[in-house]
């Protein structure tokens, strides 16, 4: 009966987590020099978005103000060829794509930057254990460390996930309230007490 409860418990933190409203980009080809920067936020928000060359300088910057998404065209013409990083950057979010500019035009790196859509820790009625719960889609590392209530590092990983991941920790030795330090690939952390 303790397993079915923690099945269904992890189940049921694992479903608000993937259905949790979060910002989404996307970019996509456009005709022949052009790429479009797609954009949708659950609320209206000032965004900032930039264009960084290979050496990471920035070639393009435009604020977009109260706007809940947007398909904005850029075109390269004039650049030169090489590898580009798009990035967009929110009240509360930031992410990530890079993409190749060639002779004709702009193509999309296969593996864009992926970057976690929701972290959730839950403290399980069951002798001081934590469930850890990520929502993402695709590949990406990332850092966990936990922190005593003393502000004692006492777990420090590593972990390659793809898509969703969830992980039960065994806290028992730990005196006072953990602390939950998750950073993922491209260094966004999220602290959770």
């Amino acid at each position: 009966m303790k397993t079915t409860s923690l099945i269904a418990a992890l189940s049921l933190v694992m479903a608000s987590v993937s259905f949790a409203a979060e910002p989404n980009m996307a970019v996509v080809n456009g005709k022949e020099n052009v790429m479009k920067v797609i954009y949708r936020a659950e609320a209206a928000e000032n965004v900032r978005l930039k264009i960084y060359n290979q050496g990471g300088e920035v070639v393009f910057a435009e604020t977009i103000k109260g706007r809940n998404g947007f398909i904005l065209p850029v075109n390269f013409e004039g650049l030169p060829y090489g590898e580009y990083t798009v990035e967009i950057v929110g009240n509360s979010t930031k992410k990530s794509q890079k993409v190749t500019y060639s002779q004709t035009k702009v193509t999309e790196i296969i593996q864009a930057q992926a970057v976690v859509k929701g972290i959730h820790v839950a403290k399980m009625a069951i002798n001081n254990k934590y469930l850890l719960t990520v929502a993402n889609e695709g590949k990406q590392k990332i850092n966990v460390k936990i922190y005593d209530g003393a502000n004692n590092l006492v777990h420090n990983a590593n972990t390659t996930i793809n898509g969703n991941y969830g992980l039960i920790y065994n806290l028992k030795q730990v005196v006072g309230v953990p602390t939950f330090e998750i950073t993922d690939n491209i260094g966004n952390t999220k602290v959770i007490k």
